[in-house]
């Protein structure tokens, strides 16, 4: 099977080509802009590279964040309209979520934390666990205040973020003393993006949405210029 993997929630974006489970071909680039036009110069390279035509590819799994809505939105929809042809299945994954997966591959902490900057004074996250069957995921995605952050993180606790750079001037330190950072930025591929959509297929469990992950409540238009 040949699977095109798409991830675009942060500024690194990224694309790769997998024979069954193998990466045969991959491209990674940032863009401040986090709009991912690159994406579509990236593209007709990763396909040379791999020597393979766009209708041979069987899956095309995108991740839906949380992260940058443009960019998630340009993933998923260039991914609906790649399969769209040939009628070719569409499986997202969050890419928090891959991100977990690619860190717990390596280690065994009792709990993982991916932490994301959500703007608006709050921060996204979800906690994850290893087992012997793989990575589950403890709870949905949530929300909370920068200063409540450290009565979310159980004890002994370690903590990944894509955007640990720009928090960590921001960040409680304080009452964080329970948790161990990964102190650098660690931003989901689209490898593993790939990788843990073939898993859960093998699996029998279905995609997520064909979404975006949105962690803020929509904003009601009437109250835009309110002051509100």
């Amino acid at each position: 099977m040949l699977t095109l993997a798409l991830e675009l929630s942060t500024d690194q974006g990224s694309l790769a080509m997998l024979k069954g489970s193998e990466v045969i071909a991959e491209q990674v680039w940032h863009e401040k802009t986090v709009r991912h036009q690159h994406l579509f110069k990236a593209l007709p390279v990763l396909l040379n590279q791999a020597g393979v035509r766009i209708e041979q590819v069987d899956l095309f799994a995108a991740g839906r964040g949380p992260g940058n809505y443009s960019g998630l939105r340009v993933a998923i929809t260039t991914a609906r309209v790649l399969a769209l042809p040939g009628n070719k299945q569409v499986f997202t994954v969050a890419s928090g979520e891959a991100l977990a997966a690619e860190i717990l591959a390596d280690r065994s902490p009792s709990s993982l934390a991916i932490i994301g900057d959500a703007r608006r004074d709050n921060l996204w996250y979800a906690l994850f666990e290893k087992r012997a069957d793989g990575v589950f995921q403890k709870q949905p995605w949530s929300l909370a205040r920068l200063e409540d952050l450290g009565r979310a993180l159980p004890p002994g606790c370690l903590a990944a973020s894509p955007h640990y750079e720009r928090l960590q001037s921001g960040l409680p330190w304080s009452e964080l003393s329970h948790v161990e950072w990964i102190r650098e930025d660690r931003c989901p591929a689209a490898r593993r993006v790939g990788q843990r959509a073939l898993q859960k297929l093998e699996l029998g469990l279905p995609s997520e949405e064909l979404n975006p992950i949105y962690m803020h409540p929509a904003v009601d238009p009437k109250n835009m210029n309110s002051g509100r």
